[in-house]
């Protein structure tokens, strides 16, 4: 192993230790209220898992030929 800083391929060492130290700290809180509200308006009438639950409400009811797609290959 080279005794300098840089590697075989002549690319400079990584130094992990100090690498994360220089990240800034990631916007946690920001994201889970981004990741809330995605669920919270998939949720609301006509959202996407809104209306996915109401296939699956409405296939106890349906015919084959009225049941989603989705349903029938499950």
């Amino acid at each position: 192993m080279p005794s300098n800083d840089r590697q075989m391929n002549g690319q400079p060492r990584p130094n992990n230790h100090l690498d994360q130290r220089e990240l800034p700290p990631a916007p946690r809180k920001n994201k889970l209220a981004q990741l809330r509200a995605a669920w919270k308006e998939s949720w609301q009438e006509g959202g996407f898992l809104y209306q996915r639950w109401e296939d699956v409400f409405q296939a106890r009811h349906a015919s084959w030929h009225e049941i989603a797609n989705f349903l029938q290959t499950s």
